[in-house]
Parts: structure tokens; sequence; C-alpha cells
């Protein structure tokens, strides 16, 4: 009897009503009626609150305001004075999620004086405090988003600390694969995703977290492999029933299916681990069945003259020699390039990154992240043929200028340089991506800066070894493929007005 007794106080009190009020985020896409339609949904399971990312149309703010929904709306610029939507019914708050650089809070001061009073006013803040170039006042609330964070509570407890005001969540939870084996022990899995949510949402109850949003409601807040959605087709999926379940109290424990056990989102793919071993291997052979690429390599790393005398004289560019050394650098670019961009897609800075750029490069990175493996092949090819016209282009020029140098051997120039992807490779494969969740960045970091130093090692060696030009070993230089990638991430960045500060505060301060 006692037992019983404690079991029902218990249960009582895990659904006892709290201070905490749950919502979700919602990106309104699609014609009016299907955002009345999803607003209805909400209604159904009892969600209240919802930030909205963008103005939904006009007939899903009247059906808002029917159904008892409260929306807070996202600003990314100034309101205009005459736009009379902030003070429509169903509007309970407005708030600045822009950047916060020093340019960025001389707008939020502009869109602060614009907010009608009566209106809860917010601040997205997907950084540290210590990033912020803003101190705001003690009637601004501040809603830190905190998606993808391990310890998302120690973040809130940070702007506590810093902020006089109330302090939210802005974006709460973790994300999902789209497929793959289902169960709470199964890493990115949608039954682990809501084990997480339930594990969560207990403590913003327990905690009083005021304000918090759970992200996120429809698919168009989804990103490369990354899936937050909670519903499909107006049907709450697993992280949704929870969501549904927590808007007022702590949910209760789900039964979910443990799923299979062996499964490990670490592991890499089969296609991949066997390229991997046959880059090894024939890496392995190369050198050891292959005098003149073991030379070639040897000397450039150990004994750069002999290097540079055995180039001029042509003696191991050979075509064989071009030609391995073009299969194992080229497929470990390919190789290593996945690994990084699937590993990195699952990063918060990474994600953060993203949604700071405009809105052109969001869908090539959304697609890039997407599908590594094509990207990957692609970056590699371009690479390869790039150095194929280079390889072309400075033959004829050397002949032109009256040196020897064959295409072999101006190939060969150009290529050994990358003989660090093959390290590449394999630090971007290694368990340590586990243990430093920020090496893939690391690395994809490391890639372009080593883009710029082939480059100018190439035209070192050029000038060096055909005794050229110096105007012909700059023009090397600045036509080698690693330049020409960065040249056109720079001129992409500048026609496209990347605010290079704040994704640098993004990915420092995530």
């Amino acid at each position: 009897m006692t037992l019983v007794l404690t079991a029902l106080l218990l249960s009582n009190l895990s659904v006892s009503a709290s201070d905490s009020e749950v919502g979700v985020v919602w990106m309104p896409d699609g014609s009016a009626e299907a955002q009345v339609q999803t607003l209805r949904t909400m209604a159904d399971h009892q969600i209240r609150h919802v930030r909205v990312l963008d103005w939904p149309h006009a007939e899903a703010l009247q059906a808002a305001t029917t159904l008892q929904i409260q929306l807070y709306v996202d600003l990314h610029a100034p309101p205009d004075p005459n736009d009379d939507r902030l003070t429509h019914p169903a509007v309970r708050g407005a708030g600045w999620a822009g950047p916060l650089t020093a340019q960025g809070c001389t707008t939020w001061m502009q869109v602060r004086t614009q907010l009608p009073a009566d209106r809860l006013r917010y601040v997205v803040a997907p950084i540290s405090p210590t990033g912020a170039a803003c101190q705001f006042d003690d009637a601004t609330t501040v809603l830190a988003d905190v998606r993808l964070m391990d310890r998302p509570f120690a973040r809130w407890y940070q702007w506590r600390q810093a902020h006089d005001g109330p302090v939210g969540l802005a974006a709460l939870g973790t994300a999902r694969t789209g497929s793959g084996p289902e169960g709470w022990r199964v890493p990115r899995s949608a039954a682990a995703q809501a084990r997480t949510l339930e594990r969560l949402l207990t403590e913003v109850h327990t905690r009083n977290v005021p304000l918090t949003f759970t992200a996120a409601w429809t698919s168009a807040s989804n990103w490369g492999p990354l899936h937050f959605h909670l519903t499909e087709r107006d049907s709450l999926l697993p992280p949704g029933q929870v969501v549904a379940a927590a808007t007022t109290h702590a949910p209760r424990p789900f039964v979910w299916p443990p799923g299979p056990t062996t499964t490990s989102s670490s592991g890499l793919p089969i296609g991949t681990t066997a390229a991997v071993w046959l880059l090894l291997g024939g890496t392995a052979a190369a050198f050891f069945y292959l005098p003149p690429v073991r030379r070639t390599v040897l000397r450039y790393l150990f004994a750069h003259a002999f290097y540079r005398d055995a180039m001029r004289t042509g003696r191991d560019a050979t075509p064989l020699t071009c030609t391995v050394l073009l299969t194992l650098m080229g497929g470990a670019l390919w190789v290593g390039g996945y690994a990084v961009l699937a590993e990195s897609a699952w990063l918060r800075p990474t994600l953060l990154a993203v949604e700071g750029l405009p809105p052109p490069l969001q869908s090539v990175a959304n697609a890039a992240w997407t599908t590594p493996v094509r990207t990957a092949g692609l970056v590699t090819g371009g690479l390869i043929g790039g150095l194929l016209i280079w390889a072309s282009g400075v033959a004829l020029a050397l002949r032109a200028a009256g040196t020897s140098l064959s295409w072999s051997q101006t190939f060969v120039l150009g290529l050994v340089p990358w003989w660090g992807t093959l390290l590449w490779m394999l630090a971007a494969i290694t368990p340590l991506s586990a243990l430093r969740p920020h090496i893939p960045l690391v690395l994809l970091g490391m890639a372009l800066v080593a883009s710029m130093w082939t480059a100018l090692r190439t035209a070192h060696d050029v000038f060096y070894t055909a005794r050229a030009p110096l105007v012909l070993a700059l023009g090397a230089a600045l036509f080698a493929p690693g330049s020409l990638l960065l040249i056109l991430l720079v001129s992409v960045g500048y026609a496209t007005e990347v605010p290079v500060q704040w994704i640098s505060t993004l990915l420092w301060h995530a």
C-alpha cells in the first residue's frame, strides 16, 4: 500500500505545472492554407508558444489568434514603422535574430526603439556572452540558441550571470539522420533524439527556464544531413510527442524500443573503409616496388636540392610516377574530404556558421554537406583537372622561355607538394574526431591553408628547378589550383557580402 501511494505521489509531482513555457521553432513556408493547417496541428497538440523565423501569411496570423497560439517573431532588420503586424493580437513578442557584432548591435538598438512597449522584447543569442558586442537592458529577454550542445544549461547559466533580465532558450534539441536503424540506443536516431528531449525538457521545468523553444516543427529547419523536425505530414514523430507532452510540465517517461546495441555513429561506411585500406596498401606497394616514386617523395622531404636536380634532368618524372602519385594523392583527398565533410556537418559551429551566410550560399552549403561523397569528388576532380591544365600551361611557358622541362617534369613539380593529403586523410578518419569535436573544422581550415602553401612551394620549385624568370614563377603560383580555389572562395564571399566578422564570432564562441 505504501509503495502504491508513493508511486501516485511521484506521478502527481511529475505532471505538476511549472513556471516554464515550452514551445517550438517554426519556419512558416508554403501557402497560407498550409500555414493555417500547421497552426491547427500545433493547437491540437497543446502547442501555445511558437517562435517564427519569418512573418507568416496574414491568414496564419488570424488563425493563431483564433487558436490562442502566441507568436514570437524573429526580426533581421528594423521593421517598417507603418507595419501594424507587430501589434497583431497573435504576436506576443518580437526580437532581434541578427548578428551580435558592433554593427548588429547598432541595428538592434534601432529595432528596440520600434518595438511596441506591451510586447515581449527578446534577442536570440547563438554565442556565449563573451562573444556578444551588445549590452542588454533588464527589460530584454535573452534567448540562448543551444542546439547540438552537450551541456546546454551551462550556456543558459552563463547568460544568467551576464544578463540582469530574463534568460530563456531560443532553440533546444539535437538532430538525427533521415534513415537508418531506430532505437533509443542508436545514435542519431529519432528515438535517441526523443530520449534526449525527455531529459532536456525535464531539466527545463526543474530549473524553471521561463521560455523555451524546441527545434523545430517542420523540415524547413533541417540542414544538410541534420534532421530537427518534430512532425511529418502533420503527424507527430517521437521527438514531437515528447515536446507535446512537455508544454506545461515535465514529460512522463516514454517507452521507446532500444534498437540494436552494436550501432555506432563513429564507424566509417564499408566503402570508405575499403578505400582507405586500398590507398594505404597502394602507398606501401609504391614505396616497395616502384623506386622512382620512393626516390621522388623521399628526396622532396629530406633532400630537396637533390629533388630539384632530379626533376631538372627528368630521371624519375616518368608517366608511371605521375600516374601513381596522382592516384594516391587524389584518392586521399577524396576520402579525407568526404570524412571531414561528413563529420563537420554534425558540429554546432558549422551549423551556426552556415546559418550566418547569405541565403544563396546557404543553399550551396546545404547541398554540399548533404552529399559529402559527391562534394569531395567534385572538389578533387576540379583540383586534378586544374593541375593538368596548369602543368600544360606552365610547360608551354617554360618552353617559350627557353627551358627544357617536359610536361611530366612540370606535372610532378605541381603534384608532389600535395603529399600531405595522405596524412590529412589519416587524421580525418581517426577516432580523434570523437574525442575532439572540432578536429574536422581544424582539418578543413588546414586544407585551405595548405592550398596556398602548395602553390607557393610549387612556384619556388619551378623557379629554382627550371631557372625560370621570376614573372613566370609568380604566374605559376597565381594560377596554381590551390590559389585559384582560394581566389574563388574570396571572390564569392565578397560578391555575396559574407559577414566575415560574424562568421568568425560564431565559429569561435559557438
